[in-house]
Parts: C-alpha cells; sequence; structure tokens
C-alpha cells in the first residue's frame, strides 16, 4: 500500500507523479471542498493541479455522482486523489454512500494521494482534530476515519494559527496515534505501514 498525504494538493500530486509515473487515470473526491464558501475556486485549483500533472480525472464527487458510478470510478483508477476542505463532512459522505469501502478496498492496490482533509480521513481517526480543527464535527458522528495508515496528519503546521493547537493535539494523543504534524511544502509517504516526512 502506498499513501502520499500532504497539506497541498499540489505536493501531494507532484509526489504521485514522482512515485508512480505510469499512473494516468485519477479518481478525484473533491467531496469535501463542497461546503466551504470557496468550494467551487478550491476544487477547480485542485482541477488544474491535475491537469498541469498530465493527469486524467475521473469525478467522483460523493454529493454530485451517483454512489454506484463514484464507486466504479474509484474502482477503475490508477491511483485515488482525496482533495481538501472539511474532513468530517468528507467522511460522512464517504460512511453515507457506501464508497468508504471502496476506497480502502482500491487504496490497497494503487496509490493513495490526500490533501489536508484527504490526507487526515486516511487515519485510524478524526478524534484528534475535533477540538482545534475549524471545521465542526457533526452530533453523534463515529469519529473512527478510514484507517488505511496508523498516522494522524496534522495538516498545515507551522502557520500561525495551528502551531499552539498541534502542540496540544500531539500531548493529548501521541500516546495512542503516530501524530504527524505537515507542513505545507512536506509530504508523508507511507509504504507497507512505514511512514517518512519528505519536503516539496
Amino acid at each position: 500500500m502506498l499513501l502520499i498525504l500532504a497539506s497541498q494538493g499540489f505536493v501531494a500530486i507532484e509526489r504521485l507523479v514522482g512515485i508512480e509515473p505510469s499512473v494516468r487515470r485519477v479518481a478525484f473526491v473533491p467531496t469535501a471542498a463542497n461546503r466551504l464558501a470557496e468550494g467551487r475556486a478550491i476544487v477547480a485549483m485542485f482541477e488544474d493541479d491535475l491537469a498541469r500533472a498530465g493527469l486524467d480525472a475521473i469525478d467522483c464527487d460523493l454529493d454530485r455522482v451517483d454512489p454506484g458510478r463514484a464507486a466504479e470510478g474509484i474502482g477503475a483508477a490508477d491511483a485515488l486523489f482525496v482533495t481538501g476542505g472539511d474532513p468530517f463532512y468528507l467522511m460522512r459522505r464517504l460512511r453515507e454512500t457506501g464508497c468508504d469501502r471502496h476506497v480502502a478496498l482500491a487504496a490497497a492496490r494503487v496509490p493513495y494521494a490526500g490533501a489536508s482533509a484527504g490526507a487526515v480521513v486516511a487515519g485510524p481517526s478524526l478524534e484528534p482534530l475535533a477540538a482545534s480543527s475549524p471545521f465542526p464535527k457533526h452530533p453523534g458522528m463515529d469519529m473512527t476515519a478510514l484507517g488505511l495508515t496508523r498516522h494522524v496528519v496534522l495538516p498545515h503546521h507551522g502557520r500561525p494559527d495551528r502551531v499552539a493547537e498541534h502542540e496540544i493535539i500531539q500531548r493529548t494523543f501521541g500516546h495512542a496515534f503516530a501524530v504527524v504534524p505537515l507542513r505545507d511544502v512536506e509530504a508523508l509517504i507511507v509504504r507497507d505501514g512505514e511512514g517518512r516526512v519528505v519536503r516539496g
């Protein structure tokens, strides 16, 4: 299993292409951005990043594409790319559509690239981010994430509004999870369970 987890989409995509140059068709899951005021612009930015890298995006937006078609796209892709946005909303929609299972099955055989929220949901739990995230968790929500890795990514580390919060998360949850703060220029590469942080 290969996971490429980053704070920024272009970093995840550049690493994906660099590690797996044969990848061409990517299941594109932009659902996390849909509830954001600037969501359309964010999705367009990710689409541009994919196009610049020479990748063909299979639209797997869980709010617009029928779950069956999204599952087919996920299953047919050379890689997965899950974007940033609201991780709680993204995880909820993955569960509601049943695509959480399809993503997990696909990630066992093709690379999974995630940016920000897409990186967060790859981990075992959303609980470490529940107190500090700018996005509200949904009442009674199961905080279990996809569990593709034991690592819990803290995206956008180093930004002034994140440093203190990330320190608290590391102290509170560091005994239970492999907590990895990631700066915007960094990516966590996880191959067969072992992770390493790289720059750019």
